[in-house]
């Protein structure tokens, strides 16, 4: 629902002019820079970026899992 409503709002203050990818539209005076828009650019960079090591370890023990068997330890092979 949240989500839902950020999104008509952020509709209905662009009208039909939103682009299909809005980090990519135009700022609202030329010339200046969006701050937020920056900001919002930069944290989603940081949590994709973090969101890596979260990701990696445990698809590698899974895949281990498949390719080795359940009673696989990953501990013993480093």
């Amino acid at each position: 629902m949240f989500y839902y409503l950020i999104a008509s709002l952020g509709y209905l203050s662009t009208g039909v002019s939103t682009n299909d990818i809005v980090p990519d539209r135009d700022t609202y005076k030329k010339g200046m820079v969006d701050y937020y828009m920056l900001i919002g650019k930069i944290t989603n960079y940081v949590s994709l970026i973090l969101s890596i090591p979260l990701v990696y370890h445990p698809f590698r023990r899974s895949l281990l899992n498949l390719i080795r068997g359940p009673r696989y330890n990953a501990s013993m092979a480093m």
